[in-house]
């Protein structure tokens, strides 16, 4: 990929620095946030290589991006176990608190994590009253961060459901459709309505707040704010 030595590390003795203090040796005029919905599975990852890209959550099943954010402790906990492989290039960037659930020892996380953030974080540097702390928010900060006048590109960003089964495109890969994940996801004990409608809403907010997005998801329901792009 042409973005090899893009980042500029910065050293510390103890803890990962604080997000703020990512830094980026070249001008980025396009970022590819990757979400975790259904029409993920529309996307080869092989078609991004050449792209600036920032994945969430579990967007490392789907392919390698440029950056990974998370903030979901069980994100940590499947990168911990599975030994999630992270190239020498790449960015992991998780909440300072959030991510790491208390009394565990994370060896492998806490050795590859480069930054980590405070959820007001994202509220500062969007400067809009962002109304839950969904990841994508924080993904969209730190593509401002980056590159303030990039163009900001959403793959896999729904925020609809329109089956059941298929509520992320992770539910397609075997060991992620059932036992703990099926139960963990099912609708009696989650409300996919009202976090995607909460989602919608933050996204409305950004709108009037003159934030503009491509977003290359037929189905997501941002396609009644921003449009949809063919890819």
């Amino acid at each position: 990929m042409k973005f090899i030595n893009l980042f500029k590390k910065i050293k510390v003795t103890k803890n990962a620095p604080d997000i703020c203090e990512v830094q980026i040796n070249s001008q980025i005029n396009d970022i590819y946030i990757i979400g975790n919905g259904p029409s993920l599975n529309n996307f080869n990852p092989e078609e991004f290589n050449q792209k600036f890209t920032i994945g969430t959550n579990r967007a490392w099943l789907w392919g390698n991006t440029d950056v990974l954010i998370w903030r979901d402790s069980r994100i940590t906990d499947e990168i911990e176990l599975l030994r999630v492989e992270k190239k020498d290039k790449d960015l992991w960037i998780c909440s300072n608190n959030k991510s790491f659930k208390e009394n565990k020892k994370y060896v492998y996380v806490n050795k590859l994590v480069d930054y980590v953030f405070k959820d007001i974080w994202m509220k500062k540097k969007l400067k809009t009253n962002i109304k839950w702390n969904g990841i994508i928010f924080h993904a969209i900060a730190l593509a401002k961060h980056i590159s303030p006048n990039a163009t900001i590109h959403l793959l896999g960003v729904d925020l609809k459901v329109s089956d059941e089964e298929k509520h992320h495109f992770f539910t397609s890969i075997p060991g992620f459709n059932q036992g703990f994940y099926k139960r963990e996801w099912n609708n009696k004990t989650f409300n996919y309505t009202k976090r995607l409608d909460m989602m919608y809403k933050n996204f409305e907010l950004l709108k009037k707040n003159r934030y503009r997005f491509k977003n290359y998801s037929k189905n997501s329901k941002l396609t009644e704010l921003f449009g949809y792009e063919k890819r």
